[in-house]
């Protein structure tokens, strides 16, 4: 690919310009008497940045000005160089002197000589520079080359998703193509393949994640250029679940009974690989991997070639989007167009710019960004008119990535200097990496690339803007695969921006991560390296002028050091060095250094040595297995970055730590074994980000926090000994805290909640608020809905909230309210909002004494998770219309609810048939319905059009007596019918008009049904048709509170357990006929497992016991009568009346026996030793029982496990640590 070039003049350049400043205030400098050299450079820079932009405008064409604009650039390097050295010698002797109180930091002679010589020599470069300027005609810019910082803006939250759009055909296309193939192929690959960018990843992406694939044991693979076969078999293994190459199946269904056959589905996304001999050893593999399973696996790819030499099946070449798909994408970036009054004029020429996207929704989102901060009708022609346009992507001439590579190209141009910097500086991790917003913000900090004068009042704001701006302009995107917590975004780079970074950096950047023997020129600044242990020499020519250093693999060495350094090196990071357990001893001699990330190395302790790193600004080294840190850390007094997560044995701090008045970030999170903090903690003033979290022996003093005034980020969440009566003492000081984390603090007095409450309400700029998981409180008092700022507030799983704020309502910044698993909440107290909308909760209110009702508050409104309640409040069926429910295509989970016996303004049915449901539903609930059936447009919608839907709740429909057609949704997994006093019968009709229903369908529920009479379990499709059971599939069924139920004509097929609570109905009256229903596909019905629960008749009485056949597993609970008849003994055991009317079989195959609070039990019969297999007996909570299997140990001693408890029952003790990490999906590596 053809470089940019020069591109990085502007940055480079700024930054140069900064550091001149900075020395010019310097008192130092100012005795050496460089005042004048330094003010001559400065005018110099100011000079040439005003016609920096005409002149990257002149490098497209003129090689000779790119060539300027390069040496510019490595003039501006070297003028950092000069400086940066400057301050490691003051750093230095400030440190000498400091020990003899000696307070002036003069430098001795022969460095204000060498200062003065560099000096001299880069004055006349950039002088010579200066001068070579009027060789070009540059043109100075009338604006200022720091473009402008575009800052939060009004947005539209009804979003066209650009990855998805237009590629949902081609989704079923690929899905149709899978179900052809021919059934004897065990390895079925379809390559998909076309050019970069064009969307090959997001379709595979669609494929995964599609519930035609629900079933499937499933991986993903980024493969990348990088062919590692080893790799790749590694990571399908720890995907699936794989033993040795072969499948294992859970050990708890292996008795399960017939099932379909597993199937694998397996993504290989980015595949170069051209060798003919790896290509054939990756099917192979593939095959193997299988072990008689059938694997279907699809494999992306640029290259035709490769898709024809890899494939099993016809490969997919994915199709360009039209010219009118790339035009929507770019109207869906720009807020507000469709509402210009010159519309059409910008219609025509935008379409023109649409064209020039080569179809690819990357490029087309690129240009929308562009167009977006553009307003005059002539910018969009310079736009189109672009000189990028013309710039061949290829040394061999066109390409078609030619017209994809112009629009990033164009978005990067409006870059502001520092921002090229950063994104430059992304260039040196490796393709598909992932990059937490947190830690790639303070290491641009740290190498200087961005400060608060940019327009911004914080170095951290300016920092935030980036990330937004690069989103925006689709240079980043929001990883899937990321297991870090929500507040610590994570970001990735599409293959193709990555491209685009690395041709801004040409020859400044090295990629040795897969040829070791590549040699990089004098140019190199960045370097991407695969082994550390082997010296920079071997990879470089000029190992001085290396800023950054990122290595891929440690080369898995024994040795302590690393010669893989230089001493001016500014930035190193271990992406993959597991062979690193010691801190190399080399480290303490890169003087330069500021960046040291050490996350993927597998640390014993930190050297002393890491002390003499005094530009250090940023470490992170999580994991160390040491008890202590050495002290000399806090002599890094510029330290701003320290990340010691997850270091489970590290006891405590160093006591000094008060001394690094510079830290702003200190992770400590899952440092489990802290106690106490040091007296000096409270010193750190400068702390902005403070994380807690996982510290659960952490106790603290108010005197800890009470200076710490800047903080804006306090997590001390899942922490047991938390004091919060000590917090509330000083949380009034903290009136900068932006984000609270207080999730899951143990047990608190409820006064104490009452104190925190008055205190956290006097936190202006609090945004969000964590109190999740916390059982203590059960009110939040009116004073929080002081905090006007606040946007979120998390309370799920808070159990015993009961209710909420009157004045909720009137906090107009709250946008999301979590109340998820609040199960003593009072609904009717969430608040109604009624200019602004609340999710995921919005609740149906009038409008101000206005005819209608807030709900035309939703029409925008496009979120991922919504729950519409109080519907009853509606006034007209417009209203919802207005809403367009079924275009909102990005929503996945939906609630409607209506208000249990209250009378609307518009009847159910006619209200829920203009709220049709959206395709793109995964999770559906209707609650409070109150209409005996539904409208035929509404049924039709829902059984044709949720192909997605895949849970299902219908609750508390108080008049229904008929079911909509469930069994058609091609993908229903979990169902749960609750409440519907109506019903009386569940038949042929819940199935719907299709040759099969329900055949995903896992998972059922049928609970609080008082009147349901009968449930039909199985069906025929018409006469002399076979029947089918109505949930072939089932593994988990609850029947509960449904008293008068019987089942017929058979017992259904549940393959793993069916439990029957506080239903004697269907134990009394069993399941229809004495025997299994024959002459039909469901004699193969049998049950797994078996619970009783809460069973008032006696055991004897249970007829549905004489029905099934090969029970594995039963469970009674809390039956009291189970023990009243001696008819007991003969129900368990083989009964002759079974045996003559070959019913489904005796209980001679029962393995596992539990008896759970059954207290009237006083002792087992001999039928005990009549059950051959069993070989499992608990009994837990019946007391006589338990004295009884005590004294009567032989007649029990067959049974191989035995499980005897009389303890009272207990709450569950709390989890550990490893318990509460893998519950928020952290790890212990």
């Amino acid at each position: 690919m053809a470089e940019i070039g020069g591109m990085l003049a502007a940055g480079a350049l700024k930054v140069a310009a900064g550091k001149l400043a900075e020395a010019a205030g310097d008192r130092v400098m100012l005795q050496w008497r460089f005042k004048e050299d330094l003010e001559g450079m400065k005018d110099t820079t100011e000079s040439i940045q005003a016609v920096l932009e005409d002149a990257e405008r002149q490098s497209l064409q003129d090689k000779s000005a790119k060539l300027w604009l390069e040496r510019l650039t490595r003039a501006s390097y070297d003028i950092s160089d000069m400086f940066d050295e400057f301050e490691v010698n003051k750093t230095r002797r400030k440190s000498a002197l400091r020990k003899f109180k000696v307070l002036n930091p003069c430098l001795p002679l022969s460095s204000e000589v060498r200062m003065a010589v560099k000096m001299k020599k880069i004055r006349e470069k950039l002088a010579n520079i200066s001068k070579e300027r009027q060789n070009y005609s540059f043109t100075a810019s009338n604006r200022s080359n720091d473009h402008q910082v575009i800052n939060d803006r009004a947005t539209s939250s009804e979003v066209i998703e650009a990855e998805v759009l237009g590629r949902n055909l081609e989704k079923q296309r690929i899905i149709d193509l899978l179900g052809r193939a021919p059934a004897s192929l065990e390895l079925i690959i379809l390559p998909i393949y076309g050019i970069g960018g064009i969307g090959k990843t997001t379709l595979a992406q669609l494929l995964f994640n599609d519930t035609h694939f629900k079933d499937y044991e499933k991986a993903w693979v980024y493969v990348s250029q990088t062919f590692d076969m080893s790799k790749i078999k590694e990571i399908v293994r720890s995907q699936l679940r794989l033993e040795q190459g072969q499948l294992v199946a859970n050990p708890q269904e292996q008795d399960a009974g017939p099932s379909a056959p597993m199937s694998i589905l397996i993504v290989l996304d980015d595949l170069w690989e051209e060798d003919d001999f790896k290509l054939d050893e990756l099917k192979k593999s593939l095959k193997l991997i299988g072990n008689g399973h059938k694997v279907h696996a699809i494999a992306t790819t640029r290259d035709a070639a490769i898709a024809e030499k890899v494939k099993t099946i016809d490969a997919h070449n994915i199709q360009a989007l039209s010219a009118d798909v790339c035009w929507t994408i770019i109207k869906s970036k720009i807020v507000g167009f469709e509402g210009r009054s010159d519309q059409k004029r910008f219609e025509d020429i935008g379409m023109e710019i649409a064209k020039k996207c080569g179809g690819v929704a990357l490029a087309a989102q690129a240009i929308g960004y562009i167009l977006r901060i553009k307003t005059e009708f002539n910018q969009w022609v310079s736009v189109k008119d672009s000189g990028f346009w013309n710039v061949s992507s290829s040394s061999s001439g066109s390409s078609p990535y030619d017209n994809v590579l112009a629009s990033l190209k164009l978005s990067y141009s409006t870059m502001p200097p520092h921002l090229r910097l950063c994104f430059g500086y992304c260039a040196v991790f490796p393709k598909g990496s992932n990059m937490a917003k947190d830690k790639l913000i303070y290491q641009w900090r740290a190498l200087g690339f961005i400060k608060a004068s940019d327009g911004f009042a914080t170095w951290q704001q300016l920092g935030e803007n980036c990330i937004k701006q690069l989103l925006e302009m689709s240079f980043f995107q929001r990883s899937k695969s990321s297991l870090i917590g929500v507040e610590d975004a994570v970001f990735t780079m599409h293959d193709l921006v990555h491209d685009l970074a690395r041709l801004i950096m040409g020859d400044e950047i090295l990629d040795a991560s897969t040829k070791c023997n590549n040699i990089g020129g004098r140019k190199v600044r960045y370097a991407f390296l695969a082994d550390c242990s082997k010296p920079l020499n071997s990879f470089v020519t000029c190992p001085d002028k290396i800023r950054a250093l990122h290595f891929l693999r440690s080369g898995q060495t024994g040795h302590n050091d690393v010669a893989t350094y230089s001493k001016k090196t500014r930035a190193l990071c271990f992406l993959g060095s597991d062979g690193i357990r010691h801190c190399p001893v080399g480290f303490s001699t890169a003087k330069y250094l500021r960046v040291l990330d050490l996350a993927n190395c597998s640390l014993e302790m930190l050297p002393s040595s890491i002390g003499e790193l005094r530009l250090l600004r940023y470490l992170n080294a999580p994991r160390i297995n040491d008890r202590v840190i050495p002290s000399c850390i806090t002599k890094l007094s510029k330290l701003i970055f320290l990340g010691l997560r997850i270091s489970l044995n590290l006891s405590e701090l160093p006591e000094s730590i008060g001394e690094m008045e510079s830290l702003m970030y200190l992770d400590i999170s899952g440092c489990c074994s802290i106690r106490k903090l040091p007296k000096s903690f409270e010193k750190l003033e400068s702390l902005v980000h403070l994380d807690f979290s996982f510290c659960t022996r952490l106790s603290s003093t108010a005197e800890a926090f009470s200076r710490l005034t800047k903080l804006q980020y306090l997590n001390l969440s899942w922490n047991n000994v938390l004091a919060l009566g000590v917090l509330s003492e000083v949380i009034k000081n903290l009136t900068e805290v932006r984000y609270l984390n207080l999730s899951s603090i143990g047990d608190q007095e409820s006064e104490s909640w009452d104190d925190f409450f008055d205190s956290v309400s006097t936190l202006s700029n609090l945004e969000h608020l964590d109190l999740s998981r916390n059982y203590d409180f059960k009110t939040i008092p009116d004073s929080l809905c002081s905090l006007k700022k606040l946007h979120t507030l998390d309370l799920h799983y808070c159990v015993n909230l009961r209710r909420l704020p009157e004045n909720m309502s009137r906090m107009d910044n709250l946008k999301f309210l979590n109340v998820k698993n609040c199960d003593s909440l009072d609904m009717s107290t969430l608040p109604i909002t009624k200019s602004s909308i609340m999710l995921p909760n919005f609740v149906v209110s009038d409008f101000e004494g206005e005819k209608g009702s807030n709900l035309f508050l939703l029409k925008d409104a496009n979120p991922h998770e919504l729950a519409i309640r109080r519907l009853e409040n509606v006034r007209s069926i417009e209203e919802a219309r207005r809403i367009q429910l079924k275009e909102k295509q990005n929503l996945k989970i939906l609630t409607l609810d209506w208000t249990s016996g209250s009378k609307g303004f518009v009847e159910d049915m006619e209200l829920l048939g203009a709220l049709m449901l959206p395709s793109s539903l995964e999770c559906f609930v209707l609650r409070g319905y109150n209409n005996v059936s539904f409208t035929p447009a509404w049924l039709k919608g829902f059984a044709c059009n949720l192909t997605n839907l895949s849970k299902v709740t219908l609750e508390g429909l108080s008049q229904c007596s008929s079911l909509p057609p469930l069994g058609q949704l091609p993908n229903l997994c979990k169902l749960s019918l609750q409440a519907m006093p109506s019903l009386t019968k569940i038949d042929r009709g819940f199935c719907g008009h299709g040759m099969k229903a329900f055949a995903r369908l896992e998972d059922l529920t049928i609970s609080d049904m008082e009147n349901l009479e009968e449930w039909t379990v199985a069906y025929s499709n018409g006469e002399g048709a076979a029947e089918e059971f109505m949930f072939p599939e089932l593994r988990f069924l609850e029947i509960s509170g449904c008293r008068k139920l019987r089942v017929r004509p058979c017992p259904p097929r549940v393959t793993r357990q069916w439990t029957i609570k506080d239903s004697d109905g269907v134990l009394l009256r069993g399941c229809g006929e004495s025997g299994p229903h024959t002459g039909s596909s469901t004699t193969s019905a049998f049950v797994r497992e078996l619970v009783a629960i809460s069973c008032r008749t006696p055991m004897n009485q249970w007829k549905l016991l004489r029905q099934l056949r090969g029970v594995y597993s039963l469970s009674i609970h809390d039956c009291s009568d189970v023990s009243s008849s001696p008819e007991v003994a003969r129900t368990l055991v083989s009964h002759p009346s079974w045996e003559q009317s070959k019913v489904l079989g005796d209980l001679v195959s029962l393995e596992r026996l539990t008896f759970y609070g059954c207290e009237g039990l006083m002792s087992f019969p001999e039928f005990i030793t009549q059950l051959p297999n069993l070989n499992y007996l608990a009994v837990r909570f019946c007391p006589e029982l338990s004295k009884w299997c005590e004294d009567n140990k032989t007649k029990i001693g067959h049974i191989k496990k035995r499980v005897v408890t009389l303890r009272a029952r207990q709450e569950p003790q709390s989890r550990g640590l490893v318990e509460d990490l893998a519950l928020l999906g952290l790890e212990l590596q």
